[in-house]
């Protein structure tokens, strides 16, 4: 069974697998277009053996280091492929080719010997050491972006893998040298403290010379003193000519007011003169006036104003005169340099007295410094006769065959890629498949109606296709949704056995699921068997029974109930033979108001007695009460849940409206079932073939009898 179930999965989400398949496939083959090219070229390198080195070691009379360059462990071939790909090597290759990344820093080493995740997308340069054919050589294989660029990072690699396996080659002749060159290193050291201490000494001391020091000292305090006396002698012609510019420039009297001002400062003259004419003023009213009359304190204080203007004026006058500035900057320069002349005699004069002690410490530190110097001199000397020696040992590796221009990409193979690709895509395709149908929550087939509300199970009505009639009065009656009603209809009657259904409500859970065509199509079922039957809009919020049957809506139900029609003159009658409707009508302003309302409740009384079976077409349960109210006053109610159409939280929220109103459905109707998708497919086989089975047999008559009953005047079309 669960075999079956796969099968039905995979076959109802075939188009799933099938776009994961071409789209990872189609992206595949059009990505290796436009994938970068790689190219791979390489070089062969000999390991052997050779006598050249001891030869030429003896000759030069090195014969002791001879003995310690024989053939070891190491010249085995598994080891020079790991020794070729140590960090120095690569290290040597990135620096000397300059291999950058895309953001122009140089390549890592180690990302040389490995494929990144994106290495398809942007290849790198990378190494694949390997031995050729269980011999001595070796094969270094380059891979790169440019076909130059392979080339030289093969011929690269094999010069630096030479290079240094020379330098561990002549490890052993640098023993000693290494020996030289740390005593070197230490000796070197010894001789930069003792120059570093001369140095610092000299510098301490601020000394180069100490016999021109000594004579440059003399001479400068002579300088010195020189300079001194000049100094104080400017100082005192400087205070002479501020006091004779101070004088010139009134500031001692600002009564009197030099020439020059006056002729200078417009201002200060007019002042000058207001100030000469209140004094004559004032002279003249002492002479008929007491000293406290008013006029004459008012003359006094306007003078006494003016003078103090005037002297303000005249200040500010003396400040800018630059003559005056200029000599009392040059006087404070002056002072200054007298300050700093005799520090540097004090200084010089200090200095000269120790003279003797620096001479002897300075006698000291170059003695240690020669000492220092002579015995470098003999270690370099001994380490150049080694380095004769190290420069004479060869390596065992050569090139043999250097890495040759590549004509053609290595990669990306298209072949390749594409059968990866619709692998791939099989793989996301079935993952999806199966993701897709672990998250579906939708409810698809009775099972799964079952594990969310035991109430039996009416019936299954096919999807219906594009363009195919929704109505089955206007289709054969041996067609598969004729015969689908036509067993709801039977299970109805089968299930309520025991009582006569006579009103009968049809809803669903939420808006779309099918129940208005689901009721119209058991009202034209029951009507084709013979029974008389009322299909009832009771949607009085969105009426859809009008657009099925193509009839007029402008007075209905609700108009019947408002009081407006009589109920006689808002029944359309035989919609199809045995059938009438009963529209909802205009939208009323209060639907529920009209649902409660005891007037329906002695309408439908009242329509019993006149046809076997009156069917409302009732609201949905979850989006308005309307339907659990008219579930009370109805016989019983069947639901029609959508397959794929709704998810099981909202079936369960339905069961639980249902249950606190204490109205459980007659049983559900599965509206709109693939049966193809959904392990139906049986069913559509052997009815057809039992459709053309039968169809031979009558004849067509039927068929023609069954298209003449839905021909009628006023009927739909």
């Amino acid at each position: 069974m669960e075999l079956i179930r796969l099968w039905t999965t995979l076959k109802r989400r075939k188009w799933v697998v099938v776009q994961a398949f071409l789209f990872i496939t189609i992206v595949s083959i059009v990505a290796t277009r436009f994938l970068p090219k790689t190219y791979n070229a390489t070089a062969k390198v000999m390991i052997e053996q050779s006598d050249a080195t001891a030869s030429l070691l003896s000759e030069v009379g090195l014969e002791e280091l001879v003995t310690s360059l024989g053939g070891s462990a190491t010249n085995e071939v598994s080891n020079k492929i790991a020794l070729a790909t140590v960090n120095d090597n690569l290290e040597e290759v990135v620096w000397r080719l300059q291999l950058r990344d895309s953001d122009g820093f140089l390549l890592k080493p180690q990302s040389l010997l490995k494929k990144g995740l994106l290495y398809s997308i942007n290849p790198t340069p990378m190494y694949t050491i390997s031995q050729y054919q269980n011999t001595d050589i070796l094969l270094i294989q380059a891979s790169a972006p440019y076909p130059e660029q392979a080339q030289m990072m093969a011929d690269a690699l094999a010069a630096v893998f030479i290079d240094i396996s020379q330098e561990r080659t002549r490890a052993e002749t640098r023993s000693a040298k290494d020996f030289i060159d740390d005593r070197i290193i230490v000796v070197e050291e010894e001789f930069d403290s003792a120059l570093t201490a001369i140095a610092d000494f000299k510098s301490q001391q601020r000394i180069i010379d100490l016999q021109s020091e000594t004579k440059e000292a003399v001479s400068k305090i002579s300088e010195m003193l020189k300079r001194a006396e000049e100094n104080e002698y400017r100082i005192g012609e400087l205070r002479r000519q501020i006091q004779e510019m101070e004088s010139f420039l009134s500031l001692n009297d600002p009564t009197a007011v030099a020439g020059t001002t006056l002729r200078e400062n417009p201002e200060i003259a007019a002042l000058n003169e207001e100030l000469r004419q209140a004094r004559i003023e004032l002279e003249r009213m002492r002479q008929d006036k007491t000293a406290v009359h008013p006029d004459v304190v008012e003359a006094q204080e306007l003078i006494r104003q003016s003078e103090e203007r005037l002297a303000t004026l005249l200040a500010l006058e003396v400040e800018r005169s630059p003559d005056l500035t200029t000599a009392k900057v040059e006087l404070a320069g002056a002072i200054h340099t007298r300050q700093e002349i005799r520090a540097d005699l004090d200084r010089y004069t200090e200095e000269f007295s120790k003279l003797p002690a620096v001479m002897k410490q300075d006698t000291r530190l170059q003695l240690a410094a020669q000492a220092s110097q002579n015995i470098l001199e003999e270690l370099k000397a001994y380490q150049y006769e080694i380095g004769i020696a190290e420069a004479m040992t060869l390596t065992d590796i050569r090139v043999v065959d250097p890495a040759t221009l590549p004509e053609r990409p290595a990669s990306p193979r298209i072949m390749y890629n594409a059968f990866v690709g619709a692998f791939l895509g099989l793989i996301v395709g079935l993952a999806l498949v199966f993701l897709m149908e672990y998250i579906d929550d939708s409810v698809r087939s009775r099972e799964d109606v079952e594990l969310i509300w035991d109430v039996p199970h009416l019936g299954v009505i096919p999807l219906i296709r594009a363009g195919e009639s929704k109505l089955i009065h206007q289709l054969n009656p041996k067609a598969p949704l004729f015969e689908a009603y036509r067993t709801i209809r039977n299970n109805i009657l089968y299930t309520s056995f025991d009582r006569e259904v006579q009103t009968l409500m049809v809803t669903s859970s939420v808006p779309g699921e099918g129940k208005s065509t689901t009721s119209a199509n058991l009202a034209a079922s029951a009507a084709i068997e013979g029974k008389r039957v009322l299909l009832i809009d009771a949607d009085f919020r969105k009426p859809n029974q009008h657009r099925i049957w193509k009839v007029d809506n402008r007075s209905g139900f609700t108009s019947f109930l408002a009081g407006q029609k009589p109920l006689e003159e808002c029944i359309v009658s035989q919609v199809i033979p045995g059938l009438d409707l009963l529209t909802a009508g205009m939208v009323p302003p209060n639907p529920a108001k009209l649902i409660e309302s005891g007037r329906l409740r002695e309408t439908l009384l009242s329509l019993i007695q006149q046809y076997d079976l009156v069917l409302l077409d009732s609201p949905p349960v979850l989006v308005v009460n309307d339907a659990m109210v008219l579930a009370r006053i109805v016989d019983d109610y069947v639901l029609v849940v959508e397959s794929a159409g709704i998810s099981r939280k909202i079936l369960s929220d339905t069961r639980g409206r249902a249950e606190v109103a204490g109205t459980p459905p007659l049983g559900i109707v599965l509206n709109k079932l693939d049966f193809g998708n959904a392990g139906y497919g049986y069913y559509y086989k052997y009815y057809s073939a039992y459709e053309r089975e039968r169809s031979s047999t009558t004849g067509g008559d039927e068929t023609d009898n069954h298209r003449g009953m839905r021909v009628l005047p006023g009927g739909p079309s």
